[in-house]
């Protein structure tokens, strides 16, 4: 499986990508609450999607849209605005991404509370 950690921002709403490996927890990095850029090793194995399903610790899950820059096949960001709004995540929460199903993606996200 595949992580990715990111913390909500805490900068005014700037973002900065971080590093990601298999089996492995990036660096965390500042999140948007309306769309977050996703590191390119993590997002290399998002290849062709144009959405991706959010799975909460509850099991109820959201839709996510991901966003290609022009001639990439590796998605740039993920707009996932209802997921968080809907999961009240909060300035400081600490949210871990995990690749739990590669075709039809879903990605499971615990949410740390600050």
């Amino acid at each position: 499986m595949t992580a990715t950690e990111i913390k909500y921002p805490s900068n005014g709403g700037k973002t900065r990508q971080g590093n990601s490996n298999e089996n492995k927890m990036s660096t965390p990095h500042e999140l948007n609450p309306k769309h977050e850029n996703l590191p390119a090793e993590f997002a290399g194995y998002l290849c062709q999607q144009k959405f991706v399903k959010l799975q909460a610790s509850s099991g109820k899950q959201w839709l996510g849209r991901l966003y290609f820059k022009n001639g990439s096949t590796s998605p740039k960001t993920i707009r996932w605005h209802t997921f968080c709004s809907d999961n009240d995540i909060k300035e400081g929460d600490v949210c871990v991404l995990e690749l739990v199903k590669r075709k039809d993606v879903v990605l499971k996200v615990s949410i740390f509370p600050k």
